[in-house]
Protein backbone atom coordinates (compact mmCIF):
# COMPACT_ATOMS: atom_id res chain seq x y z
CA UNK A 1 0.00 0.00 0.00
CA UNK A 2 2.86 1.97 -0.11
CA UNK A 3 1.65 3.93 -3.45
CA UNK A 4 -1.11 5.13 -1.16
CA UNK A 5 1.55 7.46 0.64
CA UNK A 6 2.44 9.51 -2.95
CA UNK A 7 1.15 13.23 -2.19
CA UNK A 8 0.60 13.28 -5.91
CA UNK A 9 -2.11 10.46 -5.91
CA UNK A 10 -3.28 11.61 -2.41
CA UNK A 11 -3.31 15.06 -3.80
CA UNK A 12 -5.74 13.59 -7.26
CA UNK A 13 -7.54 11.58 -4.79
CA UNK A 14 -8.41 14.42 -2.46
CA UNK A 15 -9.37 16.71 -5.82
CA UNK A 16 -11.66 14.20 -6.96
CA UNK A 17 -13.42 13.74 -3.26
CA UNK A 18 -14.11 17.62 -3.44
CA UNK A 19 -15.56 17.07 -7.16
CA UNK A 20 -17.78 14.45 -5.41
CA UNK A 21 -18.69 16.52 -2.42
CA UNK A 22 -20.32 19.38 -5.07
CA UNK A 23 -21.82 17.18 -7.67
CA UNK A 24 -23.44 15.33 -4.70
CA UNK A 25 -25.22 19.09 -4.50
CA UNK A 26 -26.83 18.55 -7.97
CA UNK A 27 -30.42 17.61 -7.69
CA UNK A 28 -29.64 15.03 -11.02
CA UNK A 29 -31.19 11.44 -8.67
CA UNK A 30 -29.29 8.91 -11.24
CA UNK A 31 -26.03 11.18 -11.48
CA UNK A 32 -26.10 11.27 -7.46
CA UNK A 33 -25.93 7.59 -7.32
CA UNK A 34 -22.99 7.21 -9.62
CA UNK A 35 -21.04 9.78 -7.43
CA UNK A 36 -22.35 8.02 -4.22
CA UNK A 37 -20.71 4.97 -5.47
CA UNK A 38 -16.89 7.01 -6.13
CA UNK A 39 -17.49 9.02 -3.37
CA UNK A 40 -17.81 5.70 -0.75
CA UNK A 41 -14.91 4.18 -2.64
CA UNK A 42 -12.91 7.34 -2.26
CA UNK A 43 -13.46 6.77 1.37
CA UNK A 44 -12.39 3.06 1.43
CA UNK A 45 -9.10 4.39 0.19
CA UNK A 46 -8.64 6.89 2.56
CA UNK A 47 -9.50 4.59 5.33
CA UNK A 48 -6.78 2.52 3.88
CA UNK A 49 -4.68 4.80 3.77
CA UNK A 50 -4.78 5.38 7.18
CA UNK A 51 -4.93 1.83 8.37
CA UNK A 52 -1.49 1.75 6.43
CA UNK A 53 0.15 4.49 8.44
CA UNK A 54 -1.17 2.99 11.71
CA UNK A 55 -0.08 -0.09 11.00
CA UNK A 56 3.18 0.64 10.12
CA UNK A 57 3.56 2.31 13.40
CA UNK A 58 2.33 -0.24 15.40
CA UNK A 59 4.77 -2.80 13.96
CA UNK A 60 7.65 -0.82 13.58
CA UNK A 61 9.78 0.94 16.01
CA UNK A 62 9.90 4.62 15.92
CA UNK A 63 12.12 6.55 18.37
CA UNK A 64 10.04 9.65 18.55
CA UNK A 65 7.49 11.07 19.77
CA UNK A 66 5.93 8.31 22.13
CA UNK A 67 9.53 6.75 23.68
CA UNK A 68 9.73 10.64 25.07
CA UNK A 69 5.86 10.61 26.59
CA UNK A 70 6.82 6.96 27.63
CA UNK A 71 10.29 8.26 29.61
CA UNK A 72 8.12 10.48 30.87
CA UNK A 73 4.93 8.49 32.25
CA UNK A 74 7.51 6.06 33.46
CA UNK A 75 9.72 8.61 35.69
CA UNK A 76 6.20 10.62 36.91
CA UNK A 77 5.29 7.05 38.02
CA UNK A 78 8.21 5.71 39.81
CA UNK A 79 8.60 8.87 42.02
CA UNK A 80 11.57 10.86 39.77
CA UNK A 81 11.82 14.23 38.67
CA UNK A 82 11.04 14.42 34.87
CA UNK A 83 12.22 17.60 34.83
CA UNK A 84 15.74 16.86 35.53
CA UNK A 85 18.19 14.58 33.36
CA UNK A 86 19.66 13.12 35.75
CA UNK A 87 16.38 11.28 36.95
CA UNK A 88 15.90 10.97 33.54
CA UNK A 89 19.01 8.94 32.29
CA UNK A 90 18.31 6.72 35.49
CA UNK A 91 14.90 5.70 34.35
CA UNK A 92 15.85 5.87 30.63
CA UNK A 93 19.22 3.55 31.52
CA UNK A 94 16.41 1.00 33.52
CA UNK A 95 13.68 0.48 30.79
CA UNK A 96 13.76 -2.15 28.33
CA UNK A 97 12.86 -0.45 25.66
CA UNK A 98 13.34 -1.30 21.59
CA UNK A 99 16.47 -1.47 19.92
CA UNK A 100 17.31 1.71 18.15
CA UNK A 101 19.75 3.87 17.98
CA UNK A 102 18.83 6.55 21.18
CA UNK A 103 21.74 9.44 20.97
CA UNK A 104 19.79 11.76 19.07
CA UNK A 105 16.95 10.98 21.46
CA UNK A 106 19.12 11.27 24.65
CA UNK A 107 20.31 14.85 23.54
CA UNK A 108 17.06 16.01 22.34
CA UNK A 109 14.87 14.15 25.44
CA UNK A 110 17.16 12.57 28.24
CA UNK A 111 19.85 15.03 28.37
CA UNK A 112 17.42 18.04 28.49
CA UNK A 113 14.11 17.04 30.92
CA UNK A 114 10.28 16.97 29.88
CA UNK A 115 9.51 20.44 28.53
CA UNK A 116 5.79 20.89 28.95
CA UNK A 117 4.77 22.08 32.06
CA UNK A 118 4.20 19.99 34.84
CA UNK A 119 0.79 18.89 34.35
CA UNK A 120 1.08 17.97 31.58
CA UNK A 121 2.60 14.56 33.14
CA UNK A 122 -1.27 13.63 33.40
CA UNK A 123 -1.26 12.52 30.24
CA UNK A 124 1.32 10.47 30.08
CA UNK A 125 1.17 9.14 33.59
CA UNK A 126 -0.86 6.14 33.42
CA UNK A 127 1.95 4.94 30.85
CA UNK A 128 4.10 4.33 33.60
CA UNK A 129 2.23 1.25 34.69
CA UNK A 130 2.25 -0.04 30.92
CA UNK A 131 4.72 -1.93 29.05
CA UNK A 132 6.52 -0.35 26.27
CA UNK A 133 4.36 -2.02 23.73
CA UNK A 134 0.90 -2.29 25.44
CA UNK A 135 1.47 1.56 26.09
CA UNK A 136 2.27 2.59 22.27
CA UNK A 137 -1.17 0.52 21.51
CA UNK A 138 -2.69 2.14 24.39
CA UNK A 139 -1.71 5.72 23.37
CA UNK A 140 -2.81 5.14 20.06
CA UNK A 141 -6.24 4.22 20.76
CA UNK A 142 -6.43 6.99 23.09
CA UNK A 143 -5.32 9.63 20.41
CA UNK A 144 -7.35 7.86 17.83
CA UNK A 145 -10.82 8.57 20.05
CA UNK A 146 -9.67 12.02 19.48
CA UNK A 147 -8.99 11.80 15.81
CA UNK A 148 -12.67 10.75 15.54
CA UNK A 149 -14.35 13.69 17.89
CA UNK A 150 -12.07 15.86 15.61
CA UNK A 151 -13.58 14.32 12.57
CA UNK A 152 -17.45 14.72 13.85
CA UNK A 153 -16.91 18.82 15.94
CA UNK A 154 -15.37 20.02 12.23
CA UNK A 155 -18.51 18.43 10.50
CA UNK A 156 -20.73 19.59 13.41
CA UNK A 157 -19.68 22.97 13.31
CA UNK A 158 -18.76 23.96 10.23
CA UNK A 159 -20.19 21.54 7.46
CA UNK A 160 -23.43 20.07 8.79
CA UNK A 161 -25.62 22.09 6.87
CA UNK A 162 -24.04 18.89 3.90
CA UNK A 163 -25.37 16.00 6.09
CA UNK A 164 -23.87 12.94 5.29
CA UNK A 165 -21.80 14.68 2.38
CA UNK A 166 -19.94 16.85 4.33
CA UNK A 167 -18.92 14.69 7.19
CA UNK A 168 -17.83 12.27 4.54
CA UNK A 169 -15.88 15.11 2.75
CA UNK A 170 -14.08 16.25 6.19
CA UNK A 171 -13.13 12.95 7.07
CA UNK A 172 -11.66 11.84 3.68
CA UNK A 173 -9.13 15.01 3.80
CA UNK A 174 -8.24 14.09 7.39
CA UNK A 175 -7.47 10.53 6.90
CA UNK A 176 -5.58 11.91 3.72
CA UNK A 177 -3.63 14.48 4.93
CA UNK A 178 0.31 14.08 5.38
CA UNK A 179 -0.14 16.19 8.69
CA UNK A 180 -2.94 13.62 10.32
CA UNK A 181 -0.67 10.66 9.10
CA UNK A 182 2.68 12.09 10.46
CA UNK A 183 0.37 12.72 13.68
CA UNK A 184 -0.07 8.86 13.77
CA UNK A 185 3.56 7.73 12.84
CA UNK A 186 4.91 10.22 15.55
CA UNK A 187 1.81 9.51 18.42
CA UNK A 188 1.89 13.30 18.83
CA UNK A 189 -0.88 15.19 20.36
CA UNK A 190 -2.06 17.35 17.54
CA UNK A 191 -5.66 15.39 17.81
CA UNK A 192 -6.14 16.13 21.38
CA UNK A 193 -5.18 20.00 20.88
CA UNK A 194 -7.68 20.53 17.60
CA UNK A 195 -9.94 18.76 19.81
CA UNK A 196 -9.67 20.97 22.82
CA UNK A 197 -9.90 23.89 20.38
CA UNK A 198 -12.79 22.86 18.79
CA UNK A 199 -14.68 22.31 21.83
CA UNK A 200 -13.43 26.14 22.88
CA UNK A 201 -15.02 26.98 19.63
CA UNK A 202 -18.25 24.74 20.33
CA UNK A 203 -19.02 26.82 23.62
CA UNK A 204 -17.07 30.25 23.15
CA UNK A 205 -19.75 32.16 24.51
CA UNK A 206 -19.91 29.73 27.44
CA UNK A 207 -18.03 29.09 30.58
CA UNK A 208 -17.88 25.64 29.61
CA UNK A 209 -14.76 27.37 26.96
CA UNK A 210 -12.55 28.09 30.06
CA UNK A 211 -12.43 24.20 30.61
CA UNK A 212 -11.47 23.42 27.38
CA UNK A 213 -8.67 26.26 27.58
CA UNK A 214 -7.27 25.23 30.77
CA UNK A 215 -7.04 21.11 29.11
CA UNK A 216 -5.57 23.12 25.60
CA UNK A 217 -3.06 24.86 27.67
CA UNK A 218 -1.58 21.87 29.45
CA UNK A 219 -1.60 19.91 26.49
CA UNK A 220 0.39 22.46 24.54
CA UNK A 221 1.67 25.11 25.96
CA UNK A 222 1.29 27.04 23.41
CA UNK A 223 -2.55 27.12 23.63
CA UNK A 224 -2.18 29.84 25.88
CA UNK A 225 -2.61 32.60 23.69
CA UNK A 226 -6.56 31.76 23.32
CA UNK A 227 -7.19 33.11 26.75
CA UNK A 228 -7.22 36.23 24.54
CA UNK A 229 -10.28 34.73 22.82
CA UNK A 230 -12.34 34.88 26.50
CA UNK A 231 -11.05 38.26 26.70
CA UNK A 232 -11.70 39.60 23.85
CA UNK A 233 -15.18 37.95 24.04
CA UNK A 234 -15.28 39.35 27.77
CA UNK A 235 -16.15 35.73 28.51
CA UNK A 236 -15.77 36.56 32.26
CA UNK A 237 -17.22 33.19 33.56
CA UNK A 238 -15.00 31.44 31.18
CA UNK A 239 -11.53 32.73 32.27
CA UNK A 240 -13.17 31.55 36.30
CA UNK A 241 -13.52 28.38 34.74
CA UNK A 242 -9.87 28.43 33.34
CA UNK A 243 -8.92 29.33 36.52
CA UNK A 244 -10.81 26.78 38.28
CA UNK A 245 -9.74 24.23 36.21
CA UNK A 246 -6.42 24.48 36.46
CA UNK A 247 -6.30 24.98 40.06
CA UNK A 248 -7.72 21.16 39.93
CA UNK A 249 -5.27 20.17 37.43
CA UNK A 250 -2.52 21.55 39.80
CA UNK A 251 -3.75 19.47 42.74
CA UNK A 252 -4.14 16.33 41.41
CA UNK A 253 -0.37 16.78 39.70
CA UNK A 254 0.96 17.89 43.34
CA UNK A 255 -0.64 14.91 44.58
CA UNK A 256 0.12 12.63 42.27
CA UNK A 257 3.94 13.98 41.94
CA UNK A 258 4.83 15.84 44.31
CA UNK A 259 6.41 19.72 44.45
CA UNK A 260 10.02 18.98 43.03
CA UNK A 261 8.75 18.87 39.27
CA UNK A 262 6.84 22.30 39.39
CA UNK A 263 10.41 24.10 41.83
CA UNK A 264 12.86 22.44 38.94
CA UNK A 265 10.62 23.87 36.05
CA UNK A 266 10.31 27.30 37.24
CA UNK A 267 14.33 27.32 38.67
CA UNK A 268 15.91 25.25 36.28
CA UNK A 269 13.72 25.37 32.71
CA UNK A 270 14.77 22.20 31.08
CA UNK A 271 13.76 24.66 27.34
CA UNK A 272 17.22 26.03 28.52
CA UNK A 273 19.14 22.77 27.77
CA UNK A 274 17.39 22.05 24.39
CA UNK A 275 20.24 21.74 21.79
CA UNK A 276 20.42 24.63 19.32
CA UNK A 277 20.40 22.56 16.53
CA UNK A 278 16.35 21.43 17.32
CA UNK A 279 15.48 25.34 16.67
CA UNK A 280 16.59 25.38 12.97
CA UNK A 281 15.77 21.56 12.10
CA UNK A 282 13.71 21.35 8.66
CA UNK A 283 10.91 20.00 10.33
CA UNK A 284 10.49 22.87 12.52
CA UNK A 285 8.18 25.13 10.73
CA UNK A 286 8.37 28.47 12.83
CA UNK A 287 8.80 31.76 11.88
CA UNK A 288 12.09 31.30 14.00
CA UNK A 289 13.59 28.17 12.92
CA UNK A 290 12.94 30.01 9.03
CA UNK A 291 14.92 32.51 10.23
CA UNK A 292 17.77 30.94 11.50
CA UNK A 293 17.87 28.96 8.48
CA UNK A 294 17.95 31.94 6.53
CA UNK A 295 20.61 33.40 8.44
CA UNK A 296 18.60 36.39 10.07
CA UNK A 297 18.77 35.72 13.02
CA UNK A 298 20.97 33.08 15.27
CA UNK A 299 19.88 30.63 17.75
CA UNK A 300 20.37 32.58 21.42
CA UNK A 301 20.77 36.07 20.14
CA UNK A 302 16.95 36.61 19.72
CA UNK A 303 16.53 40.59 20.01
CA UNK A 304 15.58 40.84 16.13
CA UNK A 305 13.32 38.65 16.87
CA UNK A 306 11.60 39.86 19.44
CA UNK A 307 11.48 43.02 17.19
CA UNK A 308 9.77 40.89 14.88
CA UNK A 309 6.91 39.48 17.21
CA UNK A 310 6.33 42.44 18.61
CA UNK A 311 5.52 44.22 16.15
CA UNK A 312 3.26 41.09 14.42
CA UNK A 313 1.47 41.92 17.64
CA UNK A 314 1.15 45.34 17.64
CA UNK A 315 -0.46 44.80 14.04
CA UNK A 316 -2.43 41.84 15.19
CA UNK A 317 -4.40 43.81 18.17
CA UNK A 318 -5.29 46.70 15.70
CA UNK A 319 -6.45 43.78 13.69
CA UNK A 320 -8.47 42.19 16.06
CA UNK A 321 -9.89 45.79 17.48
CA UNK A 322 -11.61 45.98 14.20
CA UNK A 323 -12.94 42.32 13.95
CA UNK A 324 -14.40 42.53 17.43
CA UNK A 325 -15.98 45.98 16.99
CA UNK A 326 -17.81 44.50 14.05
CA UNK A 327 -18.39 41.13 15.98
CA UNK A 328 -16.34 38.72 12.91
CA UNK A 329 -14.80 36.89 15.95
CA UNK A 330 -14.98 33.64 13.12
CA UNK A 331 -11.87 35.26 11.75
CA UNK A 332 -9.98 36.31 15.03
CA UNK A 333 -10.29 32.57 15.86
CA UNK A 334 -8.71 31.50 12.52
CA UNK A 335 -5.51 34.68 12.43
CA UNK A 336 -5.05 33.65 16.20
CA UNK A 337 -4.01 29.70 15.71
CA UNK A 338 -1.98 30.67 12.68
CA UNK A 339 0.05 33.69 14.34
CA UNK A 340 0.27 30.57 17.27
CA UNK A 341 1.92 28.23 15.07
CA UNK A 342 3.80 30.72 13.56
CA UNK A 343 5.42 32.61 16.44
CA UNK A 344 5.54 29.63 18.75
CA UNK A 345 9.09 28.58 18.04
CA UNK A 346 8.53 24.63 18.43
CA UNK A 347 6.28 24.26 15.55
CA UNK A 348 6.60 21.23 13.75
CA UNK A 349 5.22 20.23 10.11
CA UNK A 350 2.88 18.16 11.42
CA UNK A 351 1.26 20.48 13.83
CA UNK A 352 -0.42 21.11 10.56
CA UNK A 353 -3.26 18.90 11.42
CA UNK A 354 -4.67 22.26 13.78
CA UNK A 355 -5.45 24.13 10.13
CA UNK A 356 -8.75 21.46 9.54
CA UNK A 357 -10.11 24.40 12.26
CA UNK A 358 -10.15 26.68 9.22
CA UNK A 359 -9.87 24.50 6.23
CA UNK A 360 -13.56 22.74 7.10
CA UNK A 361 -14.66 26.48 7.45
CA UNK A 362 -14.07 26.98 3.93
CA UNK A 363 -16.94 25.37 3.27
CA UNK A 364 -19.37 26.59 5.61
CA UNK A 365 -22.15 27.04 4.53
CA UNK A 366 -22.95 30.19 6.44
CA UNK A 367 -19.93 31.78 7.51
CA UNK A 368 -17.23 30.49 4.78
CA UNK A 369 -13.66 32.07 5.53
CA UNK A 370 -12.86 31.87 1.86
CA UNK A 371 -14.97 32.16 -1.45
CA UNK A 372 -17.73 29.73 -2.05
CA UNK A 373 -16.48 28.89 -5.28
CA UNK A 374 -15.90 25.06 -5.72
CA UNK A 375 -13.04 25.14 -8.34
CA UNK A 376 -11.29 27.83 -5.70
CA UNK A 377 -11.64 25.48 -2.88
CA UNK A 378 -11.17 22.44 -4.95
CA UNK A 379 -7.53 24.19 -5.84
CA UNK A 380 -6.41 25.33 -2.15
CA UNK A 381 -7.61 21.64 -1.42
CA UNK A 382 -4.88 20.42 -3.65
CA UNK A 383 -2.05 23.06 -2.36
CA UNK A 384 -3.09 21.72 1.09
CA UNK A 385 -2.78 18.06 0.68
CA UNK A 386 0.51 18.60 -1.68
CA UNK A 387 2.57 20.71 0.40
CA UNK A 388 1.14 19.19 3.58
CA UNK A 389 4.82 19.35 5.08
CA UNK A 390 5.35 23.02 4.32
CA UNK A 391 3.68 24.53 7.16
CA UNK A 392 5.70 27.56 7.64
CA UNK A 393 4.18 28.76 3.81
CA UNK A 394 0.92 27.47 4.23
CA UNK A 395 0.43 29.57 7.36
CA UNK A 396 1.13 32.58 5.31
CA UNK A 397 -0.93 31.70 2.54
CA UNK A 398 -4.21 31.14 5.33
CA UNK A 399 -3.09 34.61 6.58
CA UNK A 400 -3.36 36.19 3.60
CA UNK A 401 -6.78 34.70 2.76
CA UNK A 402 -8.54 34.93 5.83
CA UNK A 403 -7.12 38.70 6.42
CA UNK A 404 -8.37 39.75 2.69
CA UNK A 405 -11.65 37.86 2.91
CA UNK A 406 -12.31 39.60 6.40
CA UNK A 407 -11.08 43.03 4.65
CA UNK A 408 -13.69 42.37 2.28
CA UNK A 409 -16.69 41.57 4.75
CA UNK A 410 -15.95 44.51 6.93
CA UNK A 411 -15.82 46.75 3.68
CA UNK A 412 -19.14 45.55 2.59
CA UNK A 413 -20.47 46.18 5.91
CA UNK A 414 -19.38 49.82 5.45
CA UNK A 415 -17.07 49.96 8.62
CA UNK A 416 -15.02 52.78 7.17
CA UNK A 417 -16.62 54.48 10.60
CA UNK A 418 -14.56 52.87 12.60
CA UNK A 419 -11.74 54.92 12.93
CA UNK A 420 -9.13 52.57 12.88
CA UNK A 421 -10.02 50.95 9.82
CA UNK A 422 -8.16 53.09 7.84
CA UNK A 423 -5.22 52.28 9.32
CA UNK A 424 -5.58 48.83 7.32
Amino acid sequence: MNILSNRYLITAVAAVACFCFYMLQNDNGRLKKLIWILYSLILLIAVGVLLDTLWERLFSTEVFDFSAFYLWGKTAASGHNYCLPHDLNLVFNSLNMPPQDYSEFKDEIVNVGCMYPPQTALLFYPLGFLSYKVGLIAWTLFIFVFAFGCIFLLWKLFMSAFKLNGLVLIAILFFLSLNTRSTVSFSQTNFIVLFWLLMMKKFENKPQAGIFAALALFTKPYMITFLLMLLLLKNWKGILYFVITSTVITLITLALVGFQPFVTYFTDNPSARVPAWVFSETSNQSLHAFLIRKNIISAGHDHLFLLIISLIVITASVYFYVLIKRKKTDYIWASLLLLTLLIYPGTIFYYGVLLFFIVAQFFDEKNALFVKKPYVNTIFICVFMLFGGALFYLIWVLLIIVFIKSIIDIRQLKLRSVPLFSLL
